[in-house]
């Protein structure tokens, strides 16, 4: 189409002409616009109100969100609509508040409401019928709350009025509906039972209650009335009238609120009458103090701000009567109060009102007073009980303000304790107690004077105090004194015993001042301890406290004692005790300044600062002690070898987060000195150590504090010493000590975490006089020249020491270690040495050698009497700790060319073996003397429960000698050779020697011995059995030996010859058979003596052929045995009553010149019955397998 054409056709049509039509007016129009939007709007209501299934969540949300209390329907939700909406639920639950002692405030099981739509028309929506079936509401009230309040309790009162809800009620029925209620005057819950109930509307909207209820086995008849509805919904001005008839007992009340919500303008009157007052205390589960007739009756009447109040009746024995007049609630004006009650139980009546702890006995109280003006009179006040009586009486003459006052107060009861639990007050004592006080107006200079006295148990106080007029009561001061002529019933409330009859006085004044208390002075005496101070604290703008005070006393443990309910464990000294200073508090910070103590002649002072508010609060002191003599300071703690010098201590003590330290440190005991510093990284880090110390004396026997097996040197010393310990290092910057002229060096560091590194760490210990470094329990080193030293290097876990060297007077010793700290630590070592003499660094002493002279610091003290071992055993049962082989493994080996010690030399003495993961295995111990040759092993398990030792030995050419014993002495003893097995396990000496196996055999040549020194065997008591059994003992100096033999057997820690054990001379046969018990120490053994055929002797010519050995190994006793019970019953165990027991076999080979040969003939034989896979081969000469 062109545009000419078209153009055309726009004309033709903008200039047709229409039919007349009727024009649409512009109010039409704006009905369409509202109506089809509200129509749209409607539908969607009805559609969204048509399904109960989205109706019902709306309903719990809206309603939980306005009260912020959980609504949930958990049963059926149904309606209908029409004219009538129907409305059905079943289980509802309404949530209690979260301090409630029940989950739900209201449950109802099942609810109908039928709501009349088309009353909105006429002005009031209306419910037609309401019915509730079975449910439950919960009334609580705690700590001045109710579980019904569901407004904010802080929010601001609204003084806006309120509208009431326009919605009338026709018809209600409730049944089988519990009305619960939980009240601190109740013991019990309450349940109201309603059976049924019916509302009926009355005129004026007002609704007729008509209800059946029970509590317990009480039947009750609820009528009245009680309206406009609306305004009872919304808790505002209703009038009412009530009721309640049951068994024989009335209630009738009638009133009115102007605001129910608030309880404002109540205008109520009510009477009850009951034929009997324990019916109702059992009903409100209340205790029967009281019976007979009830009869009640109040009115309380306002208007504004003018109230009366009328109260009179008698509930059995109770009885109230109430009067209270005002003009004005806020000032009390025209006020005219009166208040009477008696009653048997005190108790019962503060069960009602809330209040505990009453005394259960009969009570009176009394009430007067009026406002005149100004003044609040109070013309009687009076309350009597068994055990308390409190009456007073007083004027307040500028009310509202606490300021110019009269008063009277005298109060009594039997026990404090029971006036501080009624008031909440808990810890008084269970004493008497009595006050008197009393008040006047203000006098000339604006104060109020108050005085009174008091008097607990055989204490008395009195008190005056001068209350300003002024703003805060500024300028108030107060005086207080207490006395007491005993106080020991006081104190023996809190379980502090004292010795006697302790009086006490007290007397303090302080006065008020802008945000500030001045303490003007305090006094306290108390026996013969005593205190005084004055201060300040001022409490704004911020917290400060300011003390300068002084005590002092006869005795400090008395003292201590006195303040602690349990006496203290920790001894403390009984002396004379004196304490002064200033102290201040502010900001989190102590200070203390002129700190002096003294205790006998031992003083102390400090001074400084303590910062709290950190976990470790920073204190920054100086320390400050000196005495006479320490031993006497120290004395209350028991502690052991104290020197009695005098000494002294200056330092400067700080503590903080970073840790705890000493510095400046100044010391003194008697003439030696200490001074330095040390630092400790406790709490964070206890094992950081950081030191640096001199310290010098004279005498560091007299200063050292004792060391079980060693003695100090009585000589000069000297100690230089800085370094470090923790984080995992040892550091020695410098260390060097002096023991006389003996010299000690160290220096370097070792690190051993998280590897073990070291720079070079050097030791060296050199002097004059091995002597200067002290003895070892009765070993005295000689004054020999001495000179030891070694250097430890080490780096990635492993440490070296490679040139350990130490040569004292010809004797060396040299070694190299190697100590491997990866995993398990390992140490490998080796020492050598080309000669060791002991006899030339080493003196044996005696004990009477070491004088108190030589020992000056253990001079005072008493010689500790010898213990009788009569009950002890040999065998200690102190665990060995055989778990240490498991913590180490090490691979060692001993090597010493020669060895003296004594009269000994050993030759080429040496050992080696290895731990490894808690087996300790050393295959081979070698040593040669020219008395004889040994070799050896053992094994140690201590991976095994309980651990376990073997031990495989064996000598030959050895002689026993003992200390006694010349040279040629022993040159001339008998050589024997011997071999030995022995298994055991145990983790002590005793268990491994209860749980011995194994054997033991010896056989020797010919010698000789010296009969007066075998003491070494069993001390005097070998010589009495060789004396009784040979008779020559006593004509010869020696014994010439031609044979000995040992054999014997160990089984489950039994000892027993097997066959025996012999002994043969020149002249003689001594033969022991017998056992001994390791389990229990006891002794068994017999010896018999035969004399040899052949040498003219008869056995006539023996006094005691039979001994017998018996006791215990730490007590053995000596007996004459002349039946041989012990040779036979020895010999028995092992033969079975063979021909050993013979008397003529006995005879035959015993008293031959071979018998050491036949009894190892016998001993084979009988290990090959026991043991036939091992039999003992005795070494001979040098040769040991």
């Amino acid at each position: 189409m062109s545009r000419n054409k078209a153009g055309t056709l726009i004309n033709r049509l903008m200039t047709r002409t229409f039919p007349n039509r009727r024009k649409i007016h512009w109010l039409q129009i704006l009905l369409l616009s509202v109506l089809l939007p509200l129509t749209a709007v409607i539908a969607y209501g009805l559609w969204y109100l048509s399904d109960p299934v989205r109706l019902k969540p709306f309903i719990e949300n809206a309603v939980s969100e306005l009260t912020q209390r959980t609504l949930r329907i958990n049963g059926d939700f149904d309606y209908t609509l029409g004219k009538t909406i129907t409305i059905d639920a079943t289980n509802i639950n309404w949530e209690n508040p979260p301090w409630s002692s029940s989950p739900n405030m209201l449950r109802i099981d099942e609810a109908k409401v039928a709501i009349d739509l088309f009353s909105l028309f006429k002005g009031a929506l209306t419910i037609n019928e309401a019915q509730v079936k079975g449910g439950e509401l919960l009334f609580e009230w705690r700590n001045g709350k109710m579980n019904w309040d569901m407004g904010n309790p802080n929010a601001p009162r609204s003084t806006a009025p309120h509208r009431p809800i326009m919605l009338a009620l026709s018809n209600a029925h409730l049944s089988d509906v519990k009305l619960r209620f939980v009240h601190p005057s109740l013991p019990e819950e309450l349940v109201l039972d309603i059976v049924k109930a019916n509302e009926i509307e009355i005129d004026n909207n007002g609704i007729a209650v008509n209800a059946d209820a029970r509590i317990d086995s009480l039947n009750l008849k609820l009528r009245g009335t009680v309206g406009p509805f609306p305004e009872l919904l919304v808790a505002g001005a209703i009038n009412y009238q009530l009721q309640v008839n049951g068994t024989k007992a009335r209630l009738d009340s009638a009133g009115s609120f102007s605001n129910l919500a608030h309880l404002e303008s109540p205008n109520i009157e009510l009477s009850y009458t009951a034929p009997e007052l324990e019916t109702i205390l059992k009903v409100l589960k209340l205790p029967a103090v009281a019976s007979g007739p009830v009869e009640i009756k109040g009115k309380l009447t306002t208007q504004g701000e003018k109230t009366d109040l009328n109260l009179v009746g008698n509930a059995g024995d109770f009885k109230v009567d109430a009067l209270f007049h005002t003009t004005d609630l806020k000032d009390l004006s025209a006020l005219k109060l009166m208040f009477k009650s008696s009653g048997p139980s005190a108790r019962a009546l503060g069960q009602i009102a809330g209040i505990d702890n009453l005394p259960e006995s009969p009570y009176a109280i009394s009430i007067k007073a009026d406002r005149v003006k100004d003044s609040l009179r109070v013309s009687e006040f009076s309350a009597h009980t068994k055990s308390i009586n409190i009456e007073g009486s007083g004027t307040a003459h500028k009310l509202p303000q606490f300021r110019d006052f009269d008063l009277q107060l005298n109060a009594r009861a039997d026990s404090l304790q029971m006036l501080g639990l009624i008031a909440g007050l808990k810890g008084l004592p269970d004493l008497p107690f009595n006050l008197t006080a009393s008040a006047s107006a203000a006098d000339k200079d604006s104060l109020n004077v108050v005085k009174g006295t008091a008097n607990l148990g055989t204490s008395t106080a009195s008190f005056s105090s001068r209350i300003s007029d002024k703003t805060n009561f500024l300028g108030s001061s107060i005086e207080t004194e207490i006395n007491s002529t005993d106080t020991r019933e006081l104190a023996g409330l809190y379980n502090i015993s004292l010795d006697g009859p302790t009086p006490l006085k007290l007397i303090a004044s302080a006065t008020l001042e802008t945000q500030a208390v001045r303490l003007d002075s305090i006094e306290l005496s108390a026996n013969k301890d005593s205190a005084k101070g004055s201060g300040k604290i001022t409490f704004a703008p911020t917290l400060d406290i300011q003390f300068d005070g002084s005590a002092e006393g006869a005795n400090l443990r008395t003292t201590i004692n006195r303040f602690l309910q349990t006496p203290s464990e920790t001894p403390m000294p009984a002396e004379s005790w004196q304490l002064s200073g200033k102290f201040g508090y502010t900001d989190n910070q102590l200070k203390v300044s002129n700190g002096n103590a003294m205790l006998q002649n031992a003083k102390q002072s400090f001074s400084g600062t303590v910062q709290f508010g950190k976990s470790i609060p920073t204190v920054d002191a100086a320390l400050f002690a000196s005495g006479e003599n320490l031993a006497e300071t120290l004395a209350f703690a028991e502690m052991k070898d104290i020197p009695a010098k005098r000494y002294s201590l200056r330092a400067q003590f700080k503590l903080s987060e970073k840790g705890i330290g000493l510095n400046n440190i100044a010391a003194m005991l008697n003439d030696d000195t200490l001074n330095g510093s040390i630092f400790s990284g406790w709490p964070e880090k206890p094992d950081n150590l950081k030191f640096n110390i001199k310290a010098k004396g004279q005498n560091l026997r007299a200063t050292a504090p004792p060391i079980d097996g060693y003695t100090p040197p009585a000589s000069a010393y000297f100690l230089n010493a800085v370094g470090a310990f923790g984080d995992s290092v040892i550091e020695f910057d410098t260390f060097k000590a002096g023991l006389g002229d003996a010299r000690i060096n160290i220096n370097g560091s070792l690190k051993l975490l998280p590897k073990v590194e070291t720079q070079q760490i050097s030791f060296q210990l050199n002097g004059p006089r091995l002597s200067d470094l002290g003895s070892f329990a009765v070993w005295r080193f000689k004054p020999v020249k001495f000179d030891i030293s070694a250097t430890m290097t080490g780096l990635e876990n492993t440490l070296k020491v490679r040139d350990f060297s130490a040569n004292v007077e010809g004797s060396n010793l040299k070694g190299v270690m190697e100590i491997d700290m990866k995993g398990t630590p390992s140490i490998a070592a080796k020492l050598s040495s080309t000669y060791i003499n002991l006899n030339n660094l080493l003196k044996k002493v005696e004990q009477t050698e070491t004088s108190d002279a030589d020992n000056p610091s253990t001079g005072d003290q008493q010689k500790t009497p010898p213990s009788d071992s009569s009950d002890k055993k040999m065998l200690s049962a102190t665990p060995i700790e055989f778990d240490l082989l498991q913590k180490v493994n090490a691979d060692f080996g001993i090597l010493f060319k020669e060895f003296v010690l004594a009269n000994r030399t050993v030759v080429n003495l040496g050992l080696a073996g290895k731990l490894n993961d808690g087996v300790l295995n050393v295959p081979v111990i070698w040593g040669s003397t020219r008395y004889g040759n040994v070799k050896g092993k053992f094994t140690i398990d201590a991976t095994q429960t309980p651990p376990q030792v073997e031990i495989d030995a064996a000598a030959t050419d050895a002689a026993f000698s003992a200390g006694g014993l010349t040279e040629t002495e022993t040159s001339k003893l008998p050589r024997q050779n011997i071999i030995t097995k022995l298994t055991s396990e145990g983790n002590s000496i005793a268990e491994l020697g209860a749980a011995l196996n194994g054997y033991f055999w010896m056989t020797g040549d010919n010698g000789y011995l010296p009969i007066g020194k075998l003491d070494f065997l069993f001390g005097d008591l070998f010589i009495q059995i060789v004396q009784m059994m040979n008779p020559f003992a006593e004509k010869q100096t020696y014994s010439e030996v031609s044979c000995d033999a040992v054999y014997l057997d160990i089984t489950k820690g039994i000892v027993r010859t097997a066959p025996g054990i012999i002994v043969q001379t020149d002249k003689l046969s001594i033969v022991a058979a017998g056992s001994v018990d390791l389990r229990t120490e006891k002794l068994s053994l017999g010896f018999r003596t035969t004399p040899l055929r052949g040498i003219g002797i008869s056995a006539s010519d023996l006094v005691n052929p039979f001994v017998r050995l018996g006791g215990s190994l730490t007590k053995p006793q000596l007996v004459l045995d002349p039946a041989s019970t012990a040779i036979k019953g020895g010999a028995a165990f092992f033969t079975m009553g063979a021909s050993l027991l013979a008397t003529n076999l006995w005879n035959r080979w015993v008293t031959s010149k071979d018998a050491c040969s036949r009894m190892g003939q016998k001993a084979i034989k009988l290990r090959k019955k026991k043991h036939p896979k091992d039999i003992p081969v005795i070494p001979k000469g040098n040769s040991i397998p």
